[in-house]
């Protein structure tokens, strides 16, 4: 049986060249994924282009286009106010949400339109009511200052989680395989990270141990998913070094229950 990936259009503003080029190469390699990313169509206009997009990707370091962007939201509402990625040369930059440093890499740019689509599928998005954004409540005690990894190469786990995150406001990573999360762990300072027990290659008690072996790591609090629940994989899984444990499929109160013991301590505060 064939699976059908989800096809996801991207529209690019003030891209250079070369950048455009290699977007598109990287694009063609994400045919084989379970989402598909394709730049979108010319629909003749710059506006009808950015309607139509799911995600859009601009480049940062040109004010023109910035500007562009900006007047695009004006004319068309909020539409990718949180689904676009800027590109830029300046490292200073990067510490802004959605921002990609270049040189350009493959990895860094499909795991921060993943993230994207996740986010801009699974929230419930701003309205526009008499010219005024109206934004969906969310839990008042907990700040939108953290920073949460997941680790798991289920696409639909790593959907359920960023969309329970994205309703504390935490700005979320993910990560399909033990490479990649550990790649990301050691770039970024999170506030807690989710991480599967069964992962390609290296499996997640190996990453756990890895993480907490590592002085500038170790504090990070690691909450382990699995399929099983015997108390002999719990045990495993602290041995591991984990801090604690959820079983899969992932209730969503259980995993409130989780997000709010890490994020609300005050070492996770203090991140």
């Amino acid at each position: 049986m064939m699976v059908t990936s989800q096809k996801i259009s991207v529209s690019l503003i003030g891209i250079e060249n070369k950048d455009h080029h290699f977007i598109k190469v990287v694009f063609k390699l994400s045919e084989s994924r379970d989402r598909e990313y394709q730049i979108i169509k010319d629909r003749g206009s710059v506006r009808d282009n950015y309607v139509s997009s799911d995600i859009i990707i601009v480049d940062n370091d040109s004010a023109e286009s910035v500007k562009q962007w900006q007047q695009l939201i004006e004319l068309s509402g909020v539409k990718h106010t949180n689904s676009t990625v800027f590109i830029t040369k300046n490292k200073s930059s990067t510490a802004q949400k959605n921002t990609v440093q270049k040189p350009l890499i493959a990895l860094r740019i499909l795991n921060i339109l993943d993230q994207i689509e996740v986010l801009k599928k699974d929230e419930a998005a701003p309205v526009l009511s008499e010219n005024k954004i109206s934004h969906v409540k969310i839990p008042p005690s907990i700040s939108g200052n953290h920073k949460v990894l997941v680790i798991d190469d289920s696409l639909s786990v790593r959907k359920h989680i960023g969309n329970e995150l994205n309703k504390y406001q935490c700005s979320v990573d993910f990560a399909a395989n033990a490479e990649e999360g550990y790649w990301l762990i050691q770039k970024n300072k999170y506030s807690l990270v989710f991480l599967d027990v069964i992962l390609p290659g290296m499996n997640g008690h190996e990453l756990c141990k890895d993480i907490k072996g590592n002085t500038f790591l170790r504090d990070t609090p690691i909450v382990m998913l699995t399929s099983k629940s015997s108390p002999f994989d719990r045990v495993k899984g602290r041995l591991s070094g984990c801090n604690d444990y959820l079983t899969k499929p992932v209730k969503a109160g259980k995993l409130h229950q989780i997000i709010e013991k890490y994020l609300l301590n005050e070492k996770a505060m203090a991140n």
